[in-house]
C-alpha cells in the first residue's frame, strides 16, 4: 500500500542544478575549460576558445576565466558597454554558448 504525503525525489544520478556558486564557476579557468558568469547566468565558452586558439581577440576571455564579467555589461539594460564591446560581438559571434546550468 503506497504512503500518503510522501513524492519521489530527484533522480541525482541524473539530476542537473540550475545553479553554480562562484567557486564552482572559478574552477573553470584555462581555455581548454572555460566559464565565466555575467548578469546571474554561467556560460561555456570553451568551445569559442578552442575553436579561436591563439587569436588575440579572445586574450580578455581567457584573462577572466572563472570570474563574473557583469561588470563589462549595464545591468538595467543587459547591453554590453562600449569599452567591452568587441568582446560581446566576438563571444556572440563566434559561438560562446550558455551552460545551461
Amino acid at each position: 500500500m503506497p504512503r500518503r504525503g510522501l513524492v519521489a525525489g530527484p533522480d541525482f544520478e541524473t539530476f542537473r542544478r540550475r545553479y553554480f556558486t562562484p567557486v564552482e564557476v572559478a574552477q573553470h579557468n584555462q581555455p581548454d575549460d572555460l566559464w565565466v558568469s555575467y548578469l546571474g547566468s554561467v556560460y561555456d565558452l570553451t568551445p569559442l576558445a578552442q575553436k579561436h586558439k591563439g587569436d588575440l581577440l579572445l586574450k580578455p576571455i581567457v584573462e577572466v576565466a572563472g570570474q563574473d564579467i557583469s561588470h563589462w555589461f549595464d545591468p538595467k539594460t543587459k547591453d554590453v558597454s562600449s569599452a567591452w564591446c568587441w568582446v560581446c560581438v566576438c563571444v556572440c559571434v563566434c559561438g560562446g554558448g550558455s551552460t545551461g546550468k
